[in-house]
C-alpha cells in the first residue's frame, strides 16, 4: 500500500512539472552549500527585471523556484560571513523546442566564507551564465564564461593564503598522460552522475596553486607530491576551453577521482565516470 501511494505521489509531481512547464513555466531547483556540507540561514533572491522575490530556503540549503519561459534571471546567494554570489539564467529557447520534454535544472551552488583581499566589486557580476545549449539540447552553463571566472577566482584566493602562509612548493611535472581503457558507460548515465555529484568535504584543488595562465592544446598532466597523498591534475585543452580533472591517490592505497563543475567546484565522482570524461577529450 505504501509503495502504491509513494508511486501515485511520484506520478503526480512528474505530471505537475510537466503541465507547469507546458502551460508557460520552468522549475529550478537547487542546493546551496560550503566547502564542508550544505548551508542553512542561507538568502536567495530572484530577479526578474525590476521585480524581486526572495525564494524559500530549508535548513538543509535546498531551494525551489519556478520561472517564465524567454525571460533573463538572476539568482542571488548571500550569507553573512560568506561572498555573495550572482548566477544570470535565461529561459529562452529556441523555437520548435519541445518544452515538455526539458527536465528541471538542478542548480548546485558553492559559497565561501570572506577571505582577506576579496574583491567584492567582482562578485556584483554573474559568476555563471546559464541557458539552453543547442549543442546539447538543454540548459546548460557557459563553460568559457564560467571557467574564466573561476580561474580569477582561484587567483584571487591564491593571493590570499600567499600573504598568510608560504607554504613549500610542491614539485611540478608537465606532460601528455597515460592512455585509460575506454569505458563502456551511457551518455545519460554519466550526466546522471555529474548532475547528481557529491561535493568533496575538502576539496583537492585547495591544495594546488592556481591554473597557469595556459597549456598546450591537449591533454597535459600536473603531479603534486603533499604528506600522504599524490595529487594528479590533469588539464585538458581542446583549442577552446579547459577541462579539469583531479585524481588523489593516497599512500595507504585509497584513490578518488573528481571532476570540475561549473557551479558547484569539484565534485568526486566514480572512476569509470573518470575515465569515460578523460577518453572522451583525447
Amino acid at each position: 500500500m505504501n509503495q502504491f501511494r509513494a508511486g501515485l505521489l511520484l506520478s503526480g509531481f512528474l505530471f505537475f512539472v510537466t503541465v507547469t512547464q507546458v502551460l508557460g513555466q520552468y522549475t529550478v531547483s537547487g542546493l546551496v552549500m560550503d566547502d564542508k556540507a550544505a548551508l542553512s540561514g542561507v538568502s536567495v533572491v530572484l530577479y526578474e527585471g525590476k521585480i524581486e522575490k526572495k525564494i524559500p530556503v530549508n535548513s538543509t540549503g535546498d531551494f525551489y523556484s519556478v520561472l517564465k519561459w524567454n525571460q533573463n534571471y538572476f539568482y542571488k546567494f548571500s550569507k553573512k560571513g560568506y561572498v555573495s554570489k550572482i548566477i544570470q539564467f535565461s529561459t529562452e529557447v529556441p523555437s520548435g523546442v519541445n518544452k515538455s520534454l526539458l527536465e528541471p535544472y538542478n542548480l548546485q551552488v558553492r559559497l565561501f566564507n570572506v577571505f582577506e583581499g576579496v574583491d567584492t566589486v567582482f562578485f556584483k557580476n554573474p559568476v555563471a551564465i546559464i541557458r539552453y545549449d543547442i549543442s546539447v539540447g538543454d540548459f546548460a552553463a557557459d563553460r568559457d564564461y564560467s571557467l574564466n571566472i573561476k580561474y580569477k577566482i582561484d587567483k584571487m584566493m591564491s593571493a590570499s593564503k600567499t600573504k598568510k602562509q608560504n607554504p613549500t612548493r610542491a614539485n611540478l611535472t608537465v606532460g601528455n598522460s597515460s592512455k585509460t581503457k575506454d569505458a563502456k558507460l551511457s551518455k545519460s548515465s554519466i550526466n546522471k552522475e555529474l548532475k547528481r555529484g557529491v561535493p568533496e568535504v575538502n576539496s583537492p584543488a585547495t591544495l594546488l596553486p592556481p591554473l597557469k595562465d595556459s597549456y598546450p592544446q591537449g591533454v597535459n598532466s600536473e603531479v603534486f607530491e603533499f604528506d600522504g597523498r599524490s595529487v594528479t591534475r590533469t588539464v585538458i585543452n581542446d583549442g577552446k576551453t579547459l577541462r579539469v580533472l583531479i585524481t588523489v591517490l593516497h599512500h595507504w592505497g585509497g584513490c578518488y577521482y573528481f571532476i570540475n563543475q561549473i557551479n558547484s567546484g569539484y565534485i568526486c565522482v566514480s572512476k569509470s565516470t573518470y575515465d569515460y570524461i578523460l577518453q572522451t577529450h583525447r
